[in-house]
């Protein structure tokens, strides 16, 4: 038989062979398909990696999701955080977070006593720009300019400005009760909400708190009492749209 027939009847066979193993992978790539859809649910569709925001590593179901939204953290604020909350969203317009020249002090001016301004400036400094005049008179001193870094255990500093960094860069709103000893023995509560504020013009870094006195404080002061030093009672972030960031104190 010439050789040209033995060529082509080898290429007819491969040619077959090659349809067989291109039909299998069809059938398997289908069956594949069809039972991910037999398994989907939307449980299983709110597991998937947050592109948008690299910071944010674990996946993250939608009920944890609705326990940490802005509506959920309600509850733990006292009313001028509310309405500090409010006010906040009030400014970003769908952003992630509004910008500091937005700010308005004449529209929260009731609300200025218990306003902390903190600038980022490195995980060392922690510049308190603004500190308001009812935090100062319960503290007993004024501490505007001050690092605030120098107001909270050594041991802890390190964790301290990690926290406040993440509200700024993740970013994530903080609801924290702060523990804060004084000079004179007495323990101090304060309820207090951290949000991130931008700053387009000059890239600088701020985190906003509005900080109130916990009505379940011990030892009640009839007078001014020199702070000593804070510690976190209680923390937790909410959702205002980026995530919740991975922190444990």
């Amino acid at each position: 038989m010439p050789d040209w027939i033995n060529s082509a009847t080898s290429a007819s066979r491969l040619l077959g062979c090659t349809k067989k193993m291109i039909l299998t992978i069809g059938e398997n790539a289908a069956r594949l398909t069809e039972a991910s859809k037999r398994n989907w649910t939307p449980q299983t569709a709110a597991w998937r990696p947050d592109f948008a925001n690299p910071a944010e590593k674990r996946p993250v179901l939608e009920d944890e999701r609705m326990s940490h939204s802005t509506d959920a953290i309600r509850t733990e604020l006292s009313s001028q955080g509310n309405e500090f909350l409010d006010y906040w969203l009030s400014l970003r317009a769908g952003r992630l977070l509004p910008d500091r020249a937005e700010f308005d002090p004449v529209q929260v001016k009731h609300l200025l006593p218990f306003i902390v301004i903190h600038e980022l400036i490195d995980p060392e400094i922690i510049r308190l720009r603004l500190v308001g005049t009812g935090v100062v008179s319960q503290y007993g001193q004024e501490s505007t300019g001050r690092n605030y870094l120098d107001f909270v255990e050594p041991e802890r500093r390190a964790k301290a400005s990690e926290a406040i960094f993440l509200v700024r860069e993740h970013p994530a709103g903080m609801s924290v009760t702060l523990q804060s000893s004084t000079h004179g023995g007495g323990n101090l509560l304060r309820r207090t909400i951290a949000l991130p504020v931008g700053d387009a013009k000059e890239d600088r870094k701020f985190v906003y708190f509005c900080s109130t006195r916990h009505e379940a404080s011990e030892r009640p002061l009839t007078e001014p009492a020199k702070l000593a030093v804070q510690s976190v009672a209680n923390r937790r972030y909410f959702d205002i749209g980026a995530g919740i960031p991975e922190f444990s104190d």
